[in-house]
């Protein structure tokens, strides 16, 4: 992975690494950021119920104050309890009755008039006789859900369970039960038959106090208020609230001993809030983060756009197209890299023609070395054979081939040149055989081929008579008239146009052949073996052309090649 990322470009790496960058910023801000929101958040929302769960039962103690200061005020008139004492009384007249029902309507009228919360009141004695404004009677129905005997027992204001409404089935109501000596008023009222001790019941609409209780929502959650007796709800339905998976759930006391104010706030419309506000430094990183990328293309492109045309520069210098048309536009470290880069092109070009040119003087010094390696070999051989032939008086023989030996040294002199055509060169290895087989007095048969097209085509001088040297020394044994197996030694000189660009240069003779390893050997490291005809014509051959390619193949008196390949397109100048 890492090796393929150091191969990408230097604008991908700048543009892969600071979006990763980037992108690890973002994302850890946005983490960061979220995790301290969601803190945060989390009190806030705490904090906010509280103040919730505060106004609501500030809310409700008030309510209540003022409902008990208003029938306070209201059982304390002279009025009221005359009314009920008439209501004692064996009293048969219908019109007095009537009148003394007119009176307590009017009564219980403005009791419930004190508060919006009341939904209606009425009387109850200890008789479970039932005393409201209304005309129907409803005593049986009433006293199975409040009893006195249940309600006499206690020692103040005090709240029941919420209920249906006696009057309307359809509403709930929370019965308040207020005896009237917890209000100032007498605890038994006089009248002729006796003393009747009275309780108010004050019959609360539960719709509206929850109405007043939740008249408030905060921004973090929704909220929901209820009233609880004893740590039970007042409403059955309010238990809904703490069965749903909550977040946040308090209950505080009131200035009633026995109610008691909770707070439930659910899970789902808590989280769903605060995920929608969490969405802000989400959006907030995603959009640093495209506007960042934005950004970093547009400074990886400024930055590596002067490195790109550092590389076209490199690029056309590669392949020698450069003109020096290219030159910096600011003067910074890009700019000074490719002043420099001109200053090193142009040094290196002066050089180059430099080492064209004494590579060109080497390379002739080092061909005429060649040559004059083969002369004095050539030399010393020939001189050998003219001597033998002497010796032997045999004075015709040494006389032409004085005369072949000239031939050759005027050719291998040239005019001091270094190539030759192939015509000349095939003549000069005639002649090499014309000698070789004057002084062993045998024949030698020699053939050579060249295509009439490459007649005129330039080769180095001297170089197809050190393969002819090789063959006759180390093929035929010095060609000696007892080798009962080589009845009649020959020798093929083949140049040809391969036809694919190539030129071919093949020495064939049916000598006792060779090894092939052993040859490649001579011509990698000829000082080991004493023979340097061979890799001193792979040498000089290297000098003038890009390609030279040998081939060898060896079957024992029958046709052993030693073939020379080169590019005929490939010279060097």
């Amino acid at each position: 992975m890492m090796k393929k990322f150091n191969d990408l470009k230097l604008k991908y790496k700048i543009i892969i690494s600071t979006t990763t960058l980037t992108l690890f910023l973002c994302l850890s801000i946005a983490v960061i950021s979220m995790v301290q929101f969601a803190g945060l958040y989390k009190s806030d929302a705490q904090e906010s119920a509280m103040q919730w769960l505060d106004i609501a039962r500030s809310t409700f103690d008030l309510e209540i104050e003022k409902i008990q200061a208003g029938i306070q005020n209201i059982t304390a008139k002279t009025r009221l309890q005359q009314t009920i004492n008439r209501l004692f009384e064996d009293e048969e007249d219908y019109s007095t009755y009537l009148s003394t029902k007119i009176a307590l309507q009017t009564d219980i009228e403005e009791i419930t008039a004190v508060s919006p919360l009341i939904s209606d009141a009425y009387f109850i004695d200890k008789g479970n006789n039932i005393y409201t404004k209304y005309d129907v009677t409803i005593k049986d129905y009433v006293s199975e859900l409040f009893d006195f005997k249940s309600m006499a027992d206690s020692h103040g204001i005090t709240f029941q369970e919420a209920r249906p409404s006696p009057f309307d089935l359809k509403k709930n109501i929370i019965p308040m039960i207020v005896p009237l000596r917890m209000l100032g008023a007498p605890q038994y009222i006089s009248i002729a038959n006796g003393n009747a001790e009275i309780i108010l019941v004050v019959l609360l609409d539960h719709a509206t106090l929850s109405a007043e209780l939740n008249k408030g929502s905060s921004s973090y959650f929704e909220n929901y208020c209820f009233l609880s007796l004893d740590g039970k709800p007042l409403y059955i339905g309010d238990e809904a609230y703490l069965g749903n998976k909550l977040y946040f759930t308090n209950t505080v006391g009131t200035l009633r001993p026995d109610i008691s104010i909770t707070i439930a706030v659910q899970k789902s419309t808590y989280i769903t809030k605060r995920n929608n506000l969490l969405l802000l430094p989400i959006l907030l990183s995603l959009g640093v983060l495209a506007t960042g990328i934005v950004l970093l293309l547009y400074i990886s492109n400024f930055l590596t756009r002067p490195f790109g045309l550092m590389m076209k520069i490199i690029e056309q210098i590669k392949h020698n197209t450069y003109d020096l048309a290219v030159q910096p536009k600011y003067n910074d470290e890009i700019g000074v890299l490719i002043n420099a880069l001109n200053s090193m092109y142009v040094t290196i070009n002066g050089q180059i023609d430099f080492i064209r040119k004494t590579e060109k003087e080497k390379t002739r010094y080092l061909e005429q070395l060649l040559t004059e390696q083969i002369n004095p070999h050539f030399i010393y051989n020939t001189l050998e054979a003219i001597n033998m032939e002497v010796l032997n008086s045999h004075t015709d023989n040494a006389s032409m081939m004085i005369q072949d030996f000239a031939n050759i040294l005027r050719y291998t002199l040239n005019k001091g040149l270094d190539m030759t055509s192939v015509a000349n060169e095939i003549d000069h290895a005639a002649a090499y055989i014309r000698i070789i087989n004057r002084r062993l007095n045998t024949k030698i048969s020699y053939k050579s081929e060249f295509s009439p097209s490459i007649a005129d085509f330039k080769i180095p001088k001297v170089m197809i008579q050190p393969m002819i040297e090789n063959a006759i020394k180390h093929g035929f044994d010095n060609c000696m008239p007892n080798n009962p197996i080589i009845v009649q030694p020959s020798i093929l000189v083949a140049i040809t146009d391969t036809g694919d660009g190539n030129i071919s240069i093949c020495v064939t003779d049916n000598g006792k052949g060779m090894d092939k390893e052993k040859v490649f050997e001579i011509i990698s490291s000829p000082e080991k073996s004493g023979h340097i005809g061979l890799q001193n014509i792979y040498n000089r051959l290297k000098l003038y052309f890009e390609t030279v390619n040998i081939n060898i193949e060896s079957i024992p008196y029958y046709k052993n090649t030693i073939q020379f390949v080169i590019s005929r397109k490939g010279i060097i100048e």
